[in-house]
């Protein structure tokens, strides 16, 4: 794998990683809450902006927008906090790692970026369970389409305010372009370039 380039401290990302060997992240309700919670804290203290996110079986996903750098540390602190619980929970302490040790990190230098990545992360459950996206139990998206409460770290209008300056114009967009790309092949596209932002 070559060496990524270095992190933008002020840059928009799209963040996954994945369990060793294909071995689930997340067995129970409770184990994805804990994710959460880490996550939140480390949100929190390196003051990361959550644009969308969505856990899966053996992987996640966020978008993530940087304030003051701090990814690769806090991606390490919350992976590390995470294996450490699950691995005593289980006692596997000492057994090898739960989650692989590069975690992913794409810039997205536009706004059709920022938001083509965000509806790719949004259709993963759909793609992976056939749920519909505003189902899926650990997902951001009904958050953002005003379906549910966001949690702490989720902040739907740092998304929403890229597709149109009208809270519920830019809801129905979105929700249109999620339900656009559900019904077609853009499930097994890029997310790069599937959208214009707002003039």
């Amino acid at each position: 794998m070559p060496p990524r380039p270095p992190i933008d401290p002020q840059g928009t990302y799209h963040v996954g990683s994945r369990g060793c060997y294909g071995q689930p992240l997340f067995r129970t309700p409770e184990e994805h809450e804990l994710f959460l919670l880490l996550y939140a804290r480390s949100a929190r203290k390196y003051g990361w902006i959550t644009l969308e996110w969505v856990l899966m079986h053996n992987h996640h996903h966020f978008v993530i927008r940087l304030t003051d750098g701090g990814l690769s540390k806090g991606v390490q602190e919350l992976h590390g906090s995470f294996s450490r619980r699950i691995h005593a929970i289980y006692g596997l302490t000492g057994q090898g790692h739960l989650v692989r040790h590069g975690f992913f990190a794409r810039h997205l230098g536009t706004e059709a970026e920022i938001v083509g990545a965000s509806s790719y992360v949004a259709l993963n459950p759909s793609k992976a369970f056939g749920v519909r996206p505003e189902e899926a139990a650990w997902s951001s998206y009904p958050a953002t389409i005003g379906l549910a409460h966001p949690r702490s770290f989720h902040s739907p209008s740092a998304l929403l305010e890229l597709i149109s300056p009208t809270p519920a114009a830019a809801r129905a967009a979105y929700r249109e372009l999620v339900e656009r790309e559900l019904g077609s092949n853009g499930l097994d596209q890029s997310p790069n370039d599937r959208v214009r932002p707002r003039d």
